[in-house]
């Protein structure tokens, strides 16, 4: 009896290692075709080279990631932490070069690296790039007694050359004070060339307290898409400019009024729906989307706009000129509702019909 007694209990003891053994293999990431049970090990593996490293499971950086090769990271739907300032560093003090792609390929999309540190995307070197295609990148760094002034922000190049592209996914700083989801700081000519160059085409920039997109003199921003959200009171993009630096937008939705950095003939719209809550729309697919959508669209800058349905209202505001809509001419001050197509095509416009009426 005290025999088999013992061989259960060398049986169970056997069986909480192997357990314990399994465990311990679980496979967190993987770079290539190679699967890692220890992050620190993928990390190695992927950063000295390059290619993609997706995760597996939810995972904590221990150490800064220096990225100097062409990287892609896909979260695949988990959440990789910061456990250090700047996160991720591209370029190094030897290499001037480093390009970061942050992806999600599972089916919701909702991978995160979340960091409550101070600037977890940080451009130290001229000739690096970063681009978000999916996934969620947040900094929830509190500004403390030391960095009182300074200026940070989730995607952060100081000085720098460097090209900072959105394409979809989301840009978030929840940090209090001066936290900026985008920031490009310093002026040309000063330690490192200044230059950066920002562009969104698509998903979503945003700031809990402050602008969602601060730029310098010597940048520049192109956003052809996307939403742009500033947190309180502020803008949700401002250039600081005196010499040099450049606001385009020609398209996107945003929290404020950005029609200083649209250019001339591309319309702007506020729109309110019926939820609540006021945003402005720049150019024609945007305001067509957003009056075909129900919503309450006001022309404030004129351009051209198409594609709007038939018996859909658009309002002209007062001493807005340069409104077409669906290629019919709209005085300002008016409230537009288009009418149906001919047989023979076109739009019928008749300025005593019930098409246009004044305010």
């Amino acid at each position: 009896m005290k025999k088999l007694l013992a061989t259960i209990l060398a049986l169970v003891m056997a069986l909480s290692l192997c357990t314990s053994a399994w465990a311990t293999e679980t496979s967190v990431a993987e770079v290539g075709e190679q699967a890692y049970s220890d992050f620190g090990e993928a990390l190695t593996a992927w950063t000295e080279n390059g290619g993609t490293l997706k995760l597996l499971d939810n995972v904590t950086a221990a150490k800064q990631i220096v990225v100097t090769k062409d990287l892609t990271l896909d979260l695949n739907g988990y959440t990789l932490t910061a456990g250090v300032n700047r996160l991720f560093q591209l370029g190094s003090r030897a290499v001037k070069s480093g390009n970061l792609v942050i992806t999600d390929t599972s089916a919701d999309k909702n991978g995160q690296v979340y960091s409550n540190k101070y600037q977890p995307i940080y451009f130290h070197r001229v000739g690096t790039s970063f681009t978000l295609e999916a996934g969620l990148i947040t900094c929830d760094y509190q500004v403390d007694s030391t960095h009182t002034t300074s200026k940070c922000g989730t995607i952060y190049a100081a000085n720098r050359a460097v090209t900072i592209t959105i394409n979809g996914g989301e840009v978030r700083n929840t940090g209090s004070k001066n936290g900026y989801a985008i920031y490009a700081a310093g002026t040309t000519g000063s330690s490192g060339g200044g230059n950066t160059k920002i562009s969104v085409t698509d998903g979503a920039v945003t700031s809990s307290m402050t602008n969602a997109i601060l730029i310098s003199d010597g940048h520049k921003a192109e956003i052809t898409g996307g939403t742009i959200s500033g947190g309180g009171a502020s803008a949700p993009i401002a250039c600081e400019t005196e010499t040099g630096s450049a606001c385009t937008i020609t398209g996107g939705t945003f929290s404020g009024n950005v029609s200083d950095y649209v250019p001339d003939n591309t319309p702007v719209a506020t729109v309110s729906t019926q939820g609540g809550g006021n945003t402005y729309v720049v150019g024609s697919e945007a305001i067509a989307d957003a009056a075909n959508n129900d919503a309450n669209v006001t022309i404030i800058k004129g351009g051209a706009i198409s594609g709007v349905n038939e018996g859909v209202t658009i309002v002209v505001d007062k001493e807005v000129k340069g409104v077409t809509i669906n290629n019919v001419p709209v005085e300002e001050n008016k409230t537009y509702i288009v009418p149906a197509k001919p047989s023979t095509g076109g739009y019928y416009y008749y300025p005593s019909t019930p098409g246009i009426t004044a305010e």
